[in-house]
């Protein structure tokens, strides 16, 4: 067992592709294939004319976007275009109308989430499916959390990683089985309950928290009350409710309690111009700096610190630089690949208490997790036994 009593890890794509989910630079290319192979979005009518307005959107923006590899074309590009005309008033083309720019703005980020949650590498309804060394790191989150305390600060959508975790605290007997993991863990904020109207808030002494900065696939926020919005349900379930909203679909289970319908999805689309200013997320925000600032060990791992996320910057320098007589953290980086820009990036700013790996998530989980690191020498059982998932 390492010295430490409270731990944060800090996760960006790269940590969720060991698992199956996209980087930044896959994105944009799985959006166009979905176009050509008439696959994003869905079948129907309806679904081709959206293809078809988010292609004249691309090709309107960037003329020659279909004939090049678009690896090299980063979402973030497209993305921080749209927003800046939509902030500074201009269209992209004549007759373009800014109705049909925010259009194109909100299919483009559905058809991030598509992209996000296409691929299942395991289902999430299920949880005989996962991967024995998601399993293992899961296990490992929930032990940290019971020796000391526990934090998984995201700036991902997806939730290849915190649903493993999960299961760790559903108990399949109880009449609402999701109940065990809203009851323990702390998500920042307070949310409405679908379709009780139950207002579920921070446990008042809980050991793991999931943050996520960026908002969430499996979120949906009410426009009138402001609240965001779960439906648990939908964790057993095969269809993401970002789906739902999207499509607009008002029924008894998919419309807030104070009345209002349909909710809307909760991410902050990764452009450079975004603000955010939802009261929700900011709390998440302030959760997050709390749990960095009074760890005593940080993980980075699959987040590049790239030089235009400045909200993010700005949160870990201030976190590090407000510990009063706290000791500085540990820092340990995982990080996939030998890029000498992120590695110089990561020792300017975070000095001699950093270190740095090579092998991303994979190293992590051998150094790491597979060595019960800040784990009890006599916990209940070992990982995978001391809280069986069910």
């Amino acid at each position: 067992m390492s010295d430490a009593s409270r731990v944060v890890m800090f996760v960006g794509a790269g940590a969720s592709r060991e698992f199956g989910g996209p980087l930044t630079n896959e994105i944009l290319p799985k959006i166009v294939r979905g176009i050509h192979r008439k696959t994003l979005f869905g079948k129907g009518q309806k679904h081709e004319q959206e293809r078809k307005t988010l292609q004249r959107l691309l090709e309107g923006l960037m003329p020659g976007i279909m004939a090049v590899d678009q690896r090299y074309v980063l979402i973030t590009e497209v993305l921080s275009l749209v927003d800046y005309m939509l902030l500074s008033a201009f269209v992209p083309a004549p007759m373009t109308q800014a109705q049909e720019l925010q259009e194109g703005r909100m299919l483009l980020e559905r058809a991030i989430l598509d992209v996000v949650t296409g691929k299942k590498i395991y289902d999430r309804t299920d949880d005989a499916t996962i991967p024995s060394k998601l399993r293992d790191l899961a296990s490992w989150m929930y032990g940290v959390g019971k020796t000391c305390s526990f934090a998984l600060v995201s700036t991902n959508y997806d939730e290849i990683i915190e649903n493993a975790l999960y299961w760790c605290f559903i108990d399949k007997n109880a009449p609402k089985k999701f109940d065990g993991v809203n009851e323990s863990i702390n998500f920042g904020l307070s949310w409405r309950d679908l379709p009780t109207g139950r207002v579920f808030n921070p446990p008042p002494r809980y050991q793991h928290s999931v943050l996520k900065l960026h908002g969430s696939v499996d979120w949906v926020k009410c426009d009138l009350c402001g609240w965001i919005v779960c439906n648990d349900d939908y964790f057993f379930e095969r269809q993401q409710p970002h789906h739902l909203a999207y499509l607009q679909k008002i029924g008894a289970d998919y419309k807030c309690n104070c009345g209002h319908g349909p909710l809307r999805p909760v991410i902050i689309a990764p452009s450079l111009v975004r603000d955010i200013r939802d009261i929700n997320i900011l709390a998440v925000w302030k959760a997050a700096f709390e749990e960095l600032r009074t760890a005593d060990q940080w993980f980075m791992i699959g987040y590049s610190l790239p030089i235009d996320d400045y909200a993010i910057r700005a949160m870990l320098i201030r976190a590090l630089q407000s510990r009063g007589t706290k000791d500085p953290p540990k820092v340990d980086v995982y990080q996939h690949g030998n890029s000498k820009e992120t590695e110089a990036r990561y020792r300017a700013f975070f000095g001699p208490q950093c270190t740095y790996h090579r092998k991303g998530m994979r190293e992590f989980i051998a150094r790491v997790v597979d060595q019960r690191m800040f784990l009890a020498a006599a916990p209940d059982g070992p990982p995978a036994t001391a809280h069986a998932l069910p």
